[in-house]
């Protein structure tokens, strides 16, 4: 399920653990071209704006 999400992402966060299904799901947003974060401290602040909370 989670595939058919990925092209309304703007990067992902890949969170530990095996799963066929997430390596798969990885796989999809490499050939999508998105970034991937293996850990949250890796992820930029996030920053309002226009009052919806993004990332910089």
């Amino acid at each position: 399920m989670a595939y058919r999400l990925i092209g309304h992402c703007d990067v992902i966060l890949r969170l530990p653990g095996e799963s066929r299904g997430t390596d798969g799901d990885e796989r999809i947003a490499r050939g999508l071209g998105l970034t991937i974060y293996y850990h949250l401290n890796e992820v930029p602040s996030l920053q309002p704006v226009g009052g919806v909370q993004t990332a910089v």
